[in-house]
């Protein structure tokens, strides 16, 4: 608790899950307000899948941290380019698909992180400490963005600004 990596994993884990969790609840919502079928978020599972299979074949070359920096960029890449790519189906699908291959990664980056920077004797402590605050802001999250957009009527506020 007393190191400075530790809570700077938990900041950017929280901050991974808040957006994660929020995006999950919100972004069919979105994207049927931007004329697009609600089917156009069913890449989660292929996707999911697809993460997985990048994380085990990129550990062979790159560190995980390496990995995990290079996916959430990506999410945050897809994240912030949705608002002005979901015109069209094609940005619809490429922003989201952006996004949503990070949510195999996280499951199994997070426990491979964990490991290499505290070891296995001190994992089920550290995994421990880590959980309650990345559970409680990915539980608050989508509440929190929805009255966001209550309180600001969807002005200028896109899910890009809601994470």
């Amino acid at each position: 608790m007393r190191n400075a990596r530790f809570w700077i994993l938990t900041a950017t884990f929280i901050a991974h899950g808040t957006a994660t969790s929020t995006m999950t609840v919100h972004l069919v919502g979105y994207l049927i307000s931007r004329s697009h079928p609600a089917t156009a978020t069913g890449l989660l599972g292929v996707l999911s899948v697809t993460g997985r299979l990048v994380l085990t074949a990129a550990r062979r070359q790159l560190r995980v941290t390496t990995i995990v920096a290079a996916v959430f960029a990506t999410q945050a890449a897809a994240i912030l380019t949705m608002p002005l790519l979901a015109g069209s189906r094609t940005g619809a699908v490429i922003t989201d698909g952006g996004f949503r291959l990070g949510f195999g990664v996280t499951s199994l980056a997070t426990p491979a992180l964990l490991a290499d920077r505290y070891g296995t004797t001190a994992y089920a402590s550290v995994a421990g400490r880590l959980a309650a605050p990345v559970t409680i802001a990915k539980a608050t999250a989508p509440l929190a963005g929805a009255v966001l957009l209550h309180t600001t009527k969807g002005r200028l506020v896109t899910p890009a600004f809601v994470c």
